[in-house]
């Protein structure tokens, strides 16, 4: 029994002894307005944190983007939002009055039955389709797909009397983050206390909203 109750209150503390210096924080939750968060006391000055921005994007569902007619196999467009959120693209299209649907892989290419080849821009929204067969007469081809906003800037804002903040870290998401639908950065060596999160920019973003979640040391 006394081998049991100390097996058991081992195991307790190893995550104290793993984690103990570190502190979850969410510092913006779900926010579709740029302005500042809510302010967080920490229990203990801390010097590093890594932080990772997540945004929640904008969904689409059967917007048209080309019509069947039997005969032409090769269609090309832009999608009417973007930038497009990496593997949120699903193409519906009819051969043989059956219906299909294709996806995007993640990297760009588009694939799906009777699709010799597929393309999406994620950045520019700019999409290509070739099929093996060409669509029904009198059918459409949609697309679902996610964007997201076109600029999104953050800043990581410190306090020592829990009043007066100043930034000490701003991160302004690249094309690559923006489309991948989040960003992680870190701030080094800064010991402070009292902390906030606070969204600079928020531009195209639909109903798209901005999270902010840091870890800190």
């Amino acid at each position: 029994m006394k081998k049991f109750i100390f097996t058991f209150l081992f195991l307790l503390f190893i995550p104290v002894l793993c984690f103990g210096l570190w502190n979850q924080v969410t510092l913006l939750s779900s926010v579709t307005a740029t302005g500042a968060g809510t302010a967080i006391t920490l229990n203990d000055k801390y010097e590093d944190f890594t932080c990772q921005s997540v945004i929640a994007g904008t969904a689409i569902t059967s917007e048209i983007i080309g019509a069947g007619d039997g005969t032409t196999a090769g269609f090309s467009g832009t999608l009417a939002n973007y930038p497009v959120l990496v593997s949120s693209v699903t193409i519906h299209y009819t051969i043989g009055a059956t219906p299909y649907t294709a996806t995007d892989d993640g990297a760009g290419t588009i694939t799906g039955t009777d699709i010799s080849s597929g393309t999406i821009t994620y950045s520019t929204g700019a999409w290509s389709l070739t099929f093996t067969t060409a669509p029904d007469n009198a059918t459409n081809i949609t697309a679902d797909y996610t964007y997201v906003p076109d600029a999104v800037t953050i800043s990581f804002q410190g306090s020592i009397d829990g009043t007066n903040f100043a930034d000490m870290a701003e991160h302004q998401f690249t094309s690559s983050e923006l489309t991948a639908g989040h960003a992680i950065f870190s701030i080094v060596n800064m010991p402070i206390e009292t902390i906030r999160g606070y969204l600079d920019t928020l531009t195209g973003a639909g109903s798209s909203s901005i999270s902010l979640y840091c870890l800190g040391e």
